[in-house]
């Protein structure tokens, strides 16, 4: 879904560059808008029988297993993950029993950048922020 959405946005971007020099992107998470400066990668819907026979050998055989699993399948991935964090091991594995392919084989692609950008951030203590909030 948010790769549908990247794309809409980048025509609409595209569109605003034919008329003005500058386009302003205002707001969003940051998933969003890592999503629409260096593009996302395509990753399959989940599947929910892999992920409760997953979760079922989680139960019963513990994290270790799942980690020596992905170890076995994606070295690559194994090794730049944190091992600590079940919620990435399961979807790596998941991914890659649904596409008998390395998880990490889903980075690899060059992202399309056909946009230069600039990042500026805006933080205020949480104090003003809520009397803000407050005074809106």
């Amino acid at each position: 879904m948010l790769v549908f959405l990247r794309m809409k946005h980048l025509d609409i971007i595209n569109s605003l560059f034919k008329r003005q020099n500058v386009v302003l992107l205002v707001g969003g998470s940051m998933l969003y808008i890592d999503a629409i400066c260096n593009g996302i990668d395509n990753m399959p819907d989940s599947d929910p029988e892999i992920r409760q026979m997953l979760n079922d050998k989680l139960k019963t055989e513990g994290i270790e297993s799942l980690r020596f699993q992905l170890k076995k399948i994606d070295p690559d991935y194994y090794n730049s993950v944190d091992l600590k964090n079940t919620n990435r091991i399961l979807h790596a594995l998941e991914i890659c029993i649904m596409t008998g392919k390395p998880y990490s084989s889903s980075f690899q692609n060059p992202k399309n950048k056909t946009i230069s950008i600039i990042k500026i951030g805006l933080n205020c203590e949480r104090k003003f922020y809520m009397i803000k909030l407050i005074t809106c």
